[in-house]
């Protein structure tokens, strides 16, 4: 397992990489083309499967768009919009909210304005359930589900010039990433990068041997000795996708014990290890000139106009409009709903989160 501190800086280069050499990154989608299955069912090696939207569909059209892309400038990292990033994660992950709304009712905006002085468009994009770089930003190109391509086109966009990462544990939804890009950025002065959390990031749970066309698995296990050799007996039940149950027996050997052990049974049902549908991926922008475009997802769209702030960080009101608004995946809302609203001072209170796990 990696620190959450490596976690971060392994996203970074994973989109350094990406904006030196797209083509050469092209070949890792090439990879993924082959895990995909029937019923849009992505299959990675050694561990759970996961359902997307659209399959392989659009991993072939993101493959095709970087081998048209020419190489990009590096994005130069900035501590303001790292620490932006780190402490929306740490706030809304141990609270299990999911949006870009922090459990202060703090916005992207207002959070970037604490560390210095934005221009041009802002974006963040949240991703949730990754555990590597590779996953993230796999994840953000891909761009499952959202059909103009948001987090692809940030990625890729050639006016970004600044970057901040950050990630944190999420208690539903196992960990989230976020990434700002900016058009312009400058740091306050003396900034100090903050620390990321100290918890290690967990692994994908290991599942190796999936049966291709199950949807989901649960399964028994029973700890017995036998002429002196301690064994696991597993019976798994796999749920196929139209309905059917295939069941499998398997034998592990555990290890020797004394004679003078008697002999032991236990018998445990685990619980279901279901297909989680593909990372959550979230994206929030600040714009200089006003936008009306929409992005056809599968939730709605709210956006809240605000102000373009003065030299002040408090961000005080001027004529000159700006937008923020939510491009958001399925089993979340835009940051300016008010039902997201209600929903976060639910989850600080307790309540549960409307968000599915994976």
């Amino acid at each position: 397992m990696s620190s959450f501190k490596a976690f971060i800086e392994d996203i970074y280069n994973e989109i350094f990489d990406l904006r030196s050499n797209t083509k050469e990154y092209a070949e890792k989608l090439k990879i993924e083309f082959d895990h995909y299955k029937g019923n849009n069912i992505r299959h990675r090696p050694g561990t759970v499967p996961l359902q997307t939207r659209e399959g392989r569909f659009a991993v072939e059209e993101a493959y095709k768009e970087l081998l048209e892309k020419e190489q990009l400038c590096p994005l130069e990292l900035s501590i303001g919009l790292c620490n932006a990033a780190i402490e929306h994660c740490c706030d809304t992950g141990k609270l299990g909210i999911v949006g870009h709304i922090g459990s202060m009712e703090t916005s992207l905006q207002k959070r970037i304005e604490v560390y210095g002085k934005w221009s041009g468009n802002v974006i963040e994009a949240l991703d949730y359930g990754s555990v590597s770089g590779a996953e993230v930003v796999l994840s953000l190109l891909i761009d499952d589900g959202l059909i103009t391509r948001p987090h692809r086109k940030s990625l890729l966009n050639p006016l970004f010039t600044k970057i901040g990462v950050g990630a944190a544990p999420h208690t539903e939804l196992k960990s989230v990433a976020c990434v700002i890009f900016a058009a312009g950025y400058t740091d306050n002065e003396d900034l100090t990068l903050m620390e990321p959390s100290e918890e290690l990031v967990p692994r994908n749970p290991e599942i190796h041997n999936w049966l291709e066309g199950a949807v989901k698995l649960a399964f028994e296990t029973s700890d017995e000795v036998k002429n002196g050799q301690k064994i696991k007996r597993i019976r798994k039940y796999w749920e196929m996708a139209d309905g059917s149950i295939v069941t499998q027996d398997e034998i592990e050997k555990i290890e020797k014990i004394d004679k003078d052990d008697k002999d032991e049974i236990k018998d445990e049902y685990q619980g279901h290890e279901r297909i989680p549908e593909e990372h959550k991926i979230e994206e929030n922008k600040i714009e200089e000139n006003d936008l009306s475009k929409e992005h056809e997802i599968p939730k709605e769209i709210h956006e809240k106009p605000i102000v373009k702030h003065k030299e002040s960080s408090e961000g005080s009101s001027s004529d000159s409009g700006s937008d923020i608004g939510s491009d958001i995946s399925s089993d979340s809302d835009s940051d300016s709903s008010d039902e997201e609203r209600e929903k976060n001072k639910k989850r600080k209170n307790g309540g549960s989160s409307s968000s599915s796990s994976y």
